[in-house]
């Protein structure tokens, strides 16, 4: 669980995660109404993914646990990952 309490996560109308490699900061943001995927390395702003049908919640969760470098967690879905952030209490609100 140390892994992920060296990341900086915020849950608010999206959630945010800022993982930090090297001297890299990369914040990645999932708006679960809209179901946008950015990422905005310093304040450029990249849209990485539009959920509009062709990905799913699944494919996206996946991909952010990957991005994370997080192992541990038992699930891919998109919404059972935060949930789980919330419980280990990962989360500032």
């Amino acid at each position: 669980m140390e892994r992920i309490r060296e990341k900086k996560i915020i849950l608010r109308d999206g959630v945010v995660w800022e993982k930090k490699d090297g001297s890299e900061d990369c914040y990645i943001v999932f708006n679960r109404h809209d179901s946008y995927l950015y990422e905005m390395p310093a304040m450029g702003i990249r849209i990485l993914e539009l959920c509009n049908g062709q990905n799913t919640g699944h494919e996206i969760g996946k991909r952010m646990i990957e991005d994370l470098r997080i192992t541990d967690l038992e699930t891919n879905d998109i919404f059972d990952f935060l949930d789980e952030l919330v419980k280990m209490d990962l989360v500032t609100t």
